[in-house]
């Protein structure tokens, strides 16, 4: 017998066991909601937990701790919008987050955010997202929530998505 595991999403067991030939499988994505201009004094998240200093844009992103982004990730976890790095500020809510567009003038809504894989040159790897939430990449895969709908592809072509306890939106019927 042979325990797949983690290697069934493409990414190591262990920094210890070589990953020659996997190719992560699963991202985490989203699309920026909202975006707006943040003054100095406003406060950001649940608790009030980031204040800005200095004029900045928010950017909306809707992915919370009920959808796999820890709530440890509030104030330290990064994101990807047009292939540059962007700060959560704030507090991670259970449907959302806040993250700091400032330095991405041209974002806007409906541009992807990626949260957990690669985007242009750059990529928040498994072992970076869990390191931020303090937990390791088994269980950072493990709380991607079932309200998430599953994104199949073969050969960059979907070929299914599936979400909401398993309907399945292009093979369905109904």
């Amino acid at each position: 017998m042979v325990r797949t595991g983690i290697t069934m999403s493409g990414y190591s067991p262990s920094p210890d066991v070589p990953s020659d030939g996997l190719r992560p499988a699963a991202a985490l994505k989203a699309v920026l909601a909202r975006t707006y201009d943040l003054k100095p004094g406003t406060t950001i998240g649940y608790g009030r937990t980031f204040t800005v200093q200095t004029p900045k844009r928010g950017g909306l992103v809707p992915l919370g701790y009920a959808d796999g982004v820890p709530r440890a990730l509030s104030n330290r976890g990064t994101m990807l919008i047009r292939g540059q790095r962007v700060s959560i500020i704030g507090r991670v809510s259970m449907d959302q987050c806040v993250v700091d567009i400032s330095d991405v003038p041209n974002a806007c809504k409906g541009d992807e955010v990626t949260a957990l894989g690669s985007q242009d040159d750059d990529a928040i790897t498994l072992d970076e997202f869990a390191a931020y939430a303090d937990t390791i990449p088994h269980e950072a895969l493990c709380r991607l929530g079932p309200r998430l709908p599953r994104v199949y592809r073969r050969g960059g072509e979907i070929t299914r998505v599936m979400a909401f306890e398993g309907s399945d939106y292009l093979n369905s019927s109904s």
